[in-house]
């Protein structure tokens, strides 16, 4: 009785650490930074965009959307958006396989 309790206390824990992988943000020809057109008339300096995607299983996105609390960086916003929106990311694994899921981007 005791080692069939062992066992199965054994196998639940085994069972509930399940290997998972978050998804990530591609480095090179398809990250968002090669893909973003800062617009003409955008002065340098630092911004905050707050973006949220959703992705396929594949990587590709399937809903990228971005705002800030400043109404002033509407083009630059649109800008990241759109080059989020043409990226790919790793997608998230759980026990090997791949999930849809959603990723905030800052």
């Amino acid at each position: 009785m005791r080692a069939l309790l062992l066992l199965l206390l054994f196998c639940a824990l085994h069972a509930g650490a399940a290997a998972t992988q978050p998804a990530r943000l591609t480095q090179g020809p398809d990250s968002i930074e090669s893909h973003l057109r800062i617009p003409k008339g955008v002065p340098p300096g630092p911004y905050v965009v707050q973006c949220e995607a959703w992705l396929r299983r594949s990587g590709k996105v399937r809903t990228f959307l971005c705002y800030s609390a400043e109404k002033t960086h509407g083009p630059l916003v649109n800008a990241v958006a759109r080059a989020g929106r043409q990226a790919r990311f790793v997608a998230a694994t759980r026990d090997g396989l791949h999930l849809e899921h959603g990723v905030v981007v800052l």
